[in-house]
């Protein structure tokens, strides 16, 4: 994607319709879909202004929204921005500013940031061996407080920081400073530690071991707590929510333990979770899943009591052979007595536009039966950590306005890619040189207080890298997919970015006619509609453009 570009044009038209006949479980089949009118969905990118100290940082960027203030916090590496937008004006107007605490601006393992939906708090981790840095800000940046920075034990990778109600199923803090539970996760190789403050991340108890070697790998995703839930015709009766969750992508050891190197050693994918407030956890498989050495899953709940759970679905060349590629499923489940998760079949999000690859699965959820999933995917197949793989890679998203029935799916970035050629993520199954290895482990997605769905993420290629013919990097040209890989117009970049929906569903029902799309045709000056795909009917529409963890050097600053 271009440096200089700060809202960039993006048409797709319908060019063929597809009939799928039935339904089915089977991992490896798509669910069927049903095509929508044209116009249903505008998403509009955003980007520091050129020259921005942390524009270039956003390797592993995390994003969050201040309800109350409709201000967006996104972290690029040492950098904290506040970003508002002005949307009086289409599209609306993008403000960013600087609002780094120094204590969490210096140095840096791995950096991690997360907005409290209900309290509005943004916390900060910088991760700093089997601690971190921490602080928290209740202004968006105006002022910080200095926080504990872990429970003891932890791990030292890979953190994460998520907030949210207190399960009343649970043993009740004996007081809290905060109306939320705060917790603290890593990774520790063999297991991962939570830890819960009660004090709204002034200070943790103690960090409980959530799986052990035998059930998990050590590796997660970002822990969620689950929204209280509202009652609405035909779903749960209301409840305080506070389910514990987090995303894991590989659980339940197989029981050969001689399994070809390069393959996962548990073959499914999990969320592991607390009903309890954290003192106890549970491994809840996803039974059609497969395991992935790559990308993170994500989970999230919606108001009205829906899980939603997206992530990289391996393919691999026989059964328990070595990852060659990756589909973008995403499984909805119900939540039963005890926070038990009842699973219905994963649906191939990518199908329908032809994704072959993903990576950075994310996921939010809104009001009842309301969610948004995005996700970097390329329609070329093949591993993409081979250093002749010849994609490209694109930013999509994917929302839902029925608890996942139905799913619209969306290009944001048609004509602009995020990233070129290979990508360096496991580092153990491919030849992708480490000079790929801009876009590290994961990307972010929130929703601000009217619903917009706002992704987080880095984008890969810049300057020469998105201008000209393409031939100056490109992974299509058969031969040169090294161009990509390093000189003066390898997409190598970590260009801190913002896509924001700007017209079409809204996360939360009620602003869906303040941000209703214009009927075909009436498209508005300098914002053009993108139109999408919906999964869940009898037919496929395929649309096209018309114009790990694996230790990297610390943050220093």
């Amino acid at each position: 994607m271009h440096l200089g570009r700060r809202l960039g044009p993006a048409l797709t038209i319908a060019l063929a319709i597809v009939t799928v006949a039935s339904w089915t479980a089977r991992a490896d089949v798509p669910a069927p879909v049903v095509t929508v009118a044209l116009g249903n969905l505008s998403v509009q990118q955003y980007h520091p202004p050129v020259g921005t100290p942390g524009e270039n940082t956003a390797e592993e960027p995390s994003i969050g929204s201040d309800h109350a203030t409709d201000t967006n916090m996104y972290l690029s590496g040492l950098h904290t921005f506040s970003v508002k937008f002005d949307d009086t004006v289409k599209p609306a107007k993008d403000t960013w500013k600087d609002v780094s605490y120094r204590p969490t601006a210096t140095t840096s393992l791995d950096p991690i940031l997360f907005t409290d939906r209900t309290f509005n708090r943004t916390f900060v981790s910088q991760l700093a061996g089997a601690c971190s840095f921490f602080a928290f800000t209740d202004n968006d940046g105006g002022s910080w407080t200095p926080g504990q920075g872990c429970g003891v034990p932890s791990g030292a990778d890979h953190q994460s920081v998520g907030a949210g109600p207190y399960n009343p199923a649970g043993i009740p803090p004996q007081s809290t400073a905060f109306g939320d539970a705060v917790f603290y996760c890593s990774q520790s190789v063999v297991t991962a530690f939570c830890a819960r403050s009660d004090t709204g991340g002034a200070s943790f108890a103690t960090g409980v071991p959530v799986y052990s070697f035998l059930q998990c790998g050590g590796l997660h995703g970002h822990i969620r707590v689950s929204q209280p839930v509202v009652a609405v015709p035909g779903g749960p009766p209301a409840s305080g929510g506070g389910l514990d969750m987090l995303p894991n992508q590989n659980c339940d050891k197989q029981a050969d333990p001689t399994a070809p190197a390069g393959t996962a050693t548990f073959p499914y994918q999990a969320v592991v979770t607390s009903n309890d407030n954290g003192t106890t956890w549970k491994v809840q498989t996803i039974p059609d899943s497969h395991a992935t050495l790559r990308s993170d899953p994500s989970v999230d709940a919606d108001q009205g009591g829906k899980v939603y759970f997206g992530y990289e679905d391996s393919v691999t060349q026989s059964p328990g052979g070595t990852q060659i590629g990756g589909k973008a499923k995403i499984a909805t489940a119900t939540v039963g007595a005890g926070g038990v998760l009842n699973w219905a079949p994963s649906v191939d999000i990518g199908y329908p536009v032809g994704v072959q690859n993903v990576q950075f699965p994310e996921v939010i959820a809104g009001g009842p039966g309301r969610a948004a999933y995005s996700f970097l995917g390329s329609t070329t197949p093949g591993n993409p950590e081979d250093v002749n793989f010849k994609g490209h890679w694109d930013l999509y998203l994917a929302i839902t306005t029925d608890g996942g029935q139905h799913w619209t799916v969306t290009d944001t970035t048609p004509t602009d890619p995020v990233e070129r050629g290979c990508t360096y993520l496991s580092g153990s199954i491919g030849t992708c040189p480490k000079s790929k290895r801009n876009l590290l482990d994961f990307m972010d997605i929130t929703v601000d207080e009217d619903g917009h769905a706002i992704v987080g993420y880095a984008d890969g290629c810049t300057g020469a890298c998105a201008t000209g013919d393409g031939s100056q990097c490109t992974s299509d040209v058969v031969g040169s997919p090294q161009v990509c890989n390093t000189g003066t117009a390898a997409s190598t970049a970590r260009y801190a970015s913002i896509a924001r929906v700007q017209c079409g569903p809204s996360l939360y029902a009620e602003y869906d006619s303040q941000y209703a799309c214009p009927p075909a045709g009436g498209q508005i000056a300098e914002a053009p509609w993108v139109p999408g795909l919906t999964l869940g009917g009898g037919a496929v529409l395929i649309a096209s453009t018309v114009v790990r963890r694996r230790r990297h050097s610390p943050l220093q600053r």
